[in-house]
């Protein structure tokens, strides 16, 4: 402890995660404070194996700034930028980030704006206007939605629209629900098992028939 906070040593971890089931919060203490000058550092000797780097989260936009330092410099090596998200911020107030990203892997969780709020606690109106811009800039790399077990309607919805907007070359990524790693609180709203292989079928069938050509499973 520092200062009321936990240190973590990478060289004394050895990955059990206790430190994670332990913490009241359920969060995890493994994190490093880098700058610019840092990541580029850890970045330079996979340079020649590497098409580029994905930034992520948590949710990356909430350092926006830093991203745009990173990926000036990541972009000097002539590699791609990619930022992971789930369109919480209004991409088109980053005119300067968006200039040095090659593209957004967009979360759509759900269509439905109430059905969006229950899930996330947040409305979805600046998801859609990304899904909307970022598309319109050929920013806009590929969209993921998640299926969860037992909402059917919801994912259907969610599937036929996004469908129904997006370029059908673009990547449109349906991922089955999976309750490992989500918090109690997750659990008890969503559910403990796995979205079936019936329902992912069903919706895959939906981007098809709404003209999507590049599905992925996962």
């Amino acid at each position: 402890m520092n200062r009321g906070k936990v240190i973590w040593d990478p060289d004394k971890c050895v990955s059990c995660d206790t430190c994670i089931h332990v913490c009241r919060h359920l969060a995890s203490p493994k994190i490093r404070w880098m700058d610019t000058k840092a990541v580029m550092k850890e970045i330079e000797p996979l340079l020649p194996y590497i098409e580029g780097i994905t930034v992520s989260g948590g949710e990356c936009m909430e350092y926006a700034d830093f991203l745009l330092e990173l990926f000036t410099e990541v972009k000097k090596k002539n590699k791609t930028c990619l930022i992971d998200s789930n369109g919480a911020f209004d991409f088109d107030l980053y005119p300067e980030l968006m200039k040095v990203c090659d593209g957004v892997m967009l979360d759509v969780k759900a269509y439905d704006s109430k059905y969006h709020q229950w899930l996330t606690g947040m409305d979805n109106n600046i998801v859609l206007h990304n899904l909307s811009s970022l598309q319109k800039h050929g920013k806009l790399y590929e969209v993921r939605t998640v299926c969860c077990p037992g909402r059917h309607k919801e994912n259907e919805e969610t599937v036929r629209e996004v469908s129904k907007h997006l370029d059908p070359n673009i990547r449109y990524k349906l991922i089955k629900y999976r309750p490992f790693g989500v918090r109690e609180e997750g659990l008890e709203k969503i559910g403990r098992t796995i979205t079936d292989d019936k329902e992912i079928s069903a919706l895959q069938k939906t981007a098809k028939r709404y003209g999507m050509k590049n599905i992925v499973i996962v």
